[in-house]
């Protein structure tokens, strides 16, 4: 038998091609135990907690016999030939509750979605990773169990995996710019502002594929409706790089219809690392002219990383007196020489604390050949 789950979206279970009624389910209860099982992945679920989210502030042990019906019914709604005692093959008890352990004949869009993504990330194969992260987001029906939008259970992972989701799109869109095709590159802009108008780091790279397309006056608008947008929403002004990025294209700093190309080669001096240096901030050209004085206090602290003398350097000023042209142009100089990860805090997103950390090592990571991450101590790998 194969079982076809579907979770994005409106939830959906398929019974060799078919699709359960709502009066196979019984009870409601039963399909929402399901729901929680499979977000589980495997992992037991314990009864007491399920009695707590389905039946909230109800007498456990008078909970405790319904839950067990509920479970009766869900395995008949999965298994309904399933002869008497024989164990289900789906829905396992396991102390100290109850598990989904899916079978070679199951398929659940949630896992498939992220197992996309993983082999995405780790393949360096421009045009795999392409076909890998599109498939992935064509699973995306819509957000995670939409039906039960304040259920407890699923808020967290909901945020997480379409945070997943914009993420790649955001990713599939440097993929396609990076190919030539900007058509492509602006409508996965599109699409990820369309489930989240409020991800400012997807106007910029819409701005720029818009530029680089020739439409400057698209790029512009594309400007005034992030601006429009936070400052009816939270009464706030766009990020400094956005606003950046605006006046660069005023002043025609951003050639339209053309690639941008945000640092020259550099020669690797004595050892070979890919660097991650960030390929969605402001170009720069390859003369950089004044600051010297600062560029050579900001490199000489950077040599001191190779002694294992770290620290933390701030550049500060007013906005648009090249504050960002000079870091990039140090990062620049060594970037044959360091591994240089990058990453942005923007206050928008301050409800995710450590997304600035996970993006910055995640780019890192995907650069790695598996020798390198074999070296890396156990204890890190396991963060």
């Amino acid at each position: 038998m194969k079982l076809t789950i579907r979770l994005f979206g409106a939830f959906e279970v398929e019974r060799d091609g078919e699709l359960l009624p709502e009066t196979a389910w019984h009870t409601q209860q039963a399909k929402q135990v399901l729901k929680i099982l499979i977000l589980a992945r495997g992992r037991p679920v314990p009864a007491d907690r399920l009695m707590e989210w389905l039946w909230p502030g109800a007498n456990p042990a008078a909970t405790s016999t319904t839950l067990r019906s509920t479970v009766h019914a869900l395995r008949r709604a999965l298994e309904p030939n399933r002869p008497p005692r024989v164990p289900s093959r789906y829905i396992v008890t396991k102390s100290p509750g109850y598990a989904f352990e899916p079978d070679d004949n199951t398929w659940v869009d949630v896992y498939a979605f992220e197992d996309q993504l993983d082999q995405a990330e780790r393949t360096r194969h421009p045009g795999h990773k392409r076909r890998l992260l599109t498939q992935a987001l064509d699973l995306y029906r819509g957000d995670l169990l939409e039906e039960d939008p304040y259920a407890e259970w699923a808020l967290l992972e909901r945020e997480r995996l379409r945070e997943r989701y914009l993420d790649a799109l955001l990713e599939l869109a440097e993929l396609h710019a990076a190919a030539g095709e900007l058509d492509r590159a602006i409508a996965a802009c599109r699409r990820a502002l369309a489930r989240d108008e409020y991800r400012e780091p997807v106007y910029r790279a819409l701005m720029r594929y818009q530029v680089l397309a020739g439409d400057v006056a698209a790029a512009l608008n594309t400007y005034e409706r992030c601006r429009t947008m936070l400052q009816e929403e939270f009464g706030a002004e766009p990020a400094p790089q956005t606003r950046a990025l605006y006046e660069a294209i005023l002043k025609g700093e951003l050639p339209a219809g053309q690639r941008v190309v945000l640092a020259a080669p550099v020669r690797p001096r004595t050892v070979t690392t890919t660097s991650t240096l960030p390929t969605y901030e402001l170009p720069f050209d390859a003369i950089f002219v004044g600051r010297e004085e600062e560029r050579q206090r900001l490199l000489a602290r950077m040599d001191q990383l190779s002694e294992g003398r770290g620290g933390i350097v701030a550049i500060t000023g007013e906005m648009g007196m090249g504050k960002t042209h000079l870091a990039l142009q140090a990062l620049r100089e060594r970037a044959g020489t360091l591994h240089i990860l990058g990453t942005r805090c923007l206050a928008i997103e301050q409800a995710l604390p450590f997304a600035p950390l996970t993006n910055a090592l995640r780019r890192f990571l995907n650069t790695l050949s598996p020798d390198e991450l074999a070296a890396l101590p156990p204890f890190a790998l396991a963060q």
